[in-house]
């Protein structure tokens, strides 16, 4: 084979690597998209193992129409001095998301500009970014290999690279890549590694104890979030799930974030 040929046929290699990686995150997001679903959840944060702070936030979010984004709406229960908080994220195409803060002490929403999506959601490890939807049709994939997944998981996973498609993903995100295993026996995403925008590993995103509900949809009871460089961590665990129940629009609305739910 000439040299020509060898590096056509690299090409097409490279090229078909891409798009199974493509498919794999595809299918892995689809796996868990939801209609609609309602939750309360317990966030615990504290430093190497050891809890410091918990909060506990009712928990809603709704497919839209285009049958990819998200409204997602948190209101915090507890404890008594953040009761009432609330942030609403909106998902739009061509990755404009409108997120707002509201604080009930101060009567005031506040809207969360692009970069400040990046930055710590309550006081957690998590990010608002993170809280939002992930959709793999803003990133670019490469298929790493195949190895044992991480994280105390059992079984092999596809290990996949994805770099934001646009340098505005990036400022949302704060990440420059995140690296994700997707398990092989289900097509669940079960791990991440995030990168910041200096190209420096941040922090571990682990997503565990998934349930299976209706329409041969999946959804994860606990995500857990380690960041390096303090040793820091986050776990989101969900409760008194409900799927499919209707939903009303309004709820998602920045002039109803202060009603009581």
């Amino acid at each position: 084979m000439n040299r020509i040929l060898i590096l056509i046929s690299l090409l097409i290699g490279s090229l078909a690597h891409a798009e199974d990686a493509t498919e794999i995150a595809k299918k892995a997001e689809e796996l868990v998209r939801l209609p609609t679903m309602t939750a309360i959840v317990t966030s615990k944060h504290g430093t190497e193992g050891k809890v410091e702070k918990t909060k506990v936030f009712n928990y809603w979010r709704k497919l839209q129409n285009d049958r990819l984004h998200n409204f997602t709406l948190t209101q915090f229960i507890e404890p008594a001095d953040i009761k009432g908080e609330a942030v609403l994220i909106q998902e739009y195409a061509e990755n404009q998301n409108n997120m707002f803060l509201y604080l009930p002490t101060f009567r005031k929403t506040r809207r969360i500009e692009g970069y400040d999506q990046g930055k710590s959601f309550m006081g957690t490890v998590f990010s608002y970014s993170d809280v939002a939807s992930a959709h793999y049709v803003n990133y670019k994939y490469s298929y790493t290999k195949k190895e044992r997944c991480p994280g105390g998981e059992v079984g092999e996973c596809h290990m996949l690279t994805a770099i934001p498609k646009t340098e505005d993903i990036k400022k949302r995100t704060h990440y420059s890549k995140v690296i994700q295993w997707v398990r092989i026996t289900d097509g669940l995403l079960v791990y991440e590694d995030v990168y910041d925008l200096d190209g420096k590993l941040e922090k571990h995103i682990q997503i565990s104890k998934f349930t299976k509900v209706s329409g041969g949809k999946w959804f994860a009871l606990e995500v857990r979030a380690d960041r390096l460089n303090d040793k820091k961590f986050s776990v989101f665990e969900y409760k008194s799930l409900k799927v499919g129940a209707e939903i009303s629009d309004s709820v998602f609305r920045e002039e109803g974030m202060s009603a009581s739910r």
